[in-house]
C-alpha cells in the first residue's frame, strides 16, 4: 500500500514538472547579450550601421540594413536617436528618429532611403499596436515627399501598410496585425522641389498591453491542487 502511494506521488510530481517545463519555466536559455541602444542614444547613422547585430532598447531590437540604406556621406552623417516611454501594464511608445546634419542635395528626384528591422525581444510578451510617421520639413523650403513602407516579411514591401507625408504632413497611423513580432521598415525621402530641405523624421511604434501569463508559483499551485484531486479520486 505504501509502495503504491509512493509511486503515485512520484508520478504526480513528474507530471507537474513536465507541465512546468511546457510553460517555459524549466530549462529556459539565458538571453543573449546585446548592445544597448540607450548607451548609444544619439549617434551618427554610419556608426549604428556598424552594429551588425543591432541594439536593444527595453524589449525592442533595432537592426539596420546596409543593402537598403543610401550609401552616401551626406545621408550617413545624419544622427539616429532611439527612445521610449512606458505606460501602465506594458503599454508604451518606442521611437526612432533620424536628423540630418549636413545640407541635403536639392536636386529634384534625389531619393534617400533608410532600411531596418524592429523586433520584439523573445523575452517580451508585448505586442505591436500601431506604426506612425512624423516628418519635420523646413517651412520655407518645402518640396519633400516621405514614404514609410511597413512589412512583416521584407524591407521595401508594404503588406502591413504604407505611410506617406507631403511636406511634413502627418498620415494616419497603420495598425499592426496581431501576432506580428518583427517589422521590416523602409523610409524613403524624395526631393520634389529645388532647395527643399527635410530636418528630421520619426518612426513611432506603440505597443499593446502585455499578455497576462501566470507566475510560476501560481502555475505550480494549480498543478499541485489538480494532482491532489486526481490522487483522491483514484484512492476513492
Amino acid at each position: 500500500m505504501i509502495t503504491n502511494i509512493s509511486r503515485r506521488l512520484t508520478t504526480g510530481a513528474l507530471a507537474i514538472a513536465g507541465s512546468v517545463a511546457a510553460f517555459g519555466f524549466a530549462g529556459a536559455a539565458p538571453a543573449q547579450a546585446q548592445t544597448s541602444c540607450s548607451d548609444r542614444s544619439l549617434m551618427v547613422l554610419s556608426q549604428f550601421m556598424a552594429l551588425t547585430s543591432g541594439c536593444i532598447d527595453m524589449d525592442k531590437i533595432y537592426k539596420f540594413d546596409a543593402a537598403t540604406t543610401t550609401n552616401t556621406t551626406d545621408f550617413l552623417d545624419g544622427f539616429i536617436a532611439i527612445s521610449n516611454s512606458t505606460g501602465s501594464a506594458g503599454e508604451g511608445v518606442h521611437r526612432m528618429t533620424y536628423t540630418r546634419r549636413p545640407t541635403f542635395p536639392s536636386t529634384i528626384g534625389t531619393k534617400f532611403t533608410l532600411g531596418y528591422t524592429v523586433e520584439i525581444a523573445p523575452f517580451s510578451t508585448a505586442m505591436f499596436d500601431q506604426v506612425s510617421l512624423g516628418v519635420d520639413v523646413a517651412g520655407q523650403l518645402p518640396g519633400i515627399t516621405t514614404k514609410k513602407y511597413i512589412s512583416s516579411t521584407a524591407i521595401g514591401s508594404n503588406d502591413v501598410g504604407l505611410l506617406t507625408s507631403l511636406n511634413g504632413g502627418t498620415p494616419v497611423p497603420v495598425p499592426v496585425p496581431s501576432g506580428v513580432r518583427k517589422l521590416f521598415i523602409l523610409d524613403e525621402i524624395e526631393v520634389t522641389a529645388a532647395t527643399a530641405q527635410v530636418n528630421a523624421f520619426t518612426n513611432t511604434y506603440t505597443q499593446k498591453k502585455s499578455i497576462d501569463i501566470p507566475e510560476p508559483s501560481a502555475i505550480l499551485g494549480i498543478l499541485a491542487v489538480a494532482g491532489v484531486g486526481a490522487f483522491a479520486c483514484r484512492k476513492s
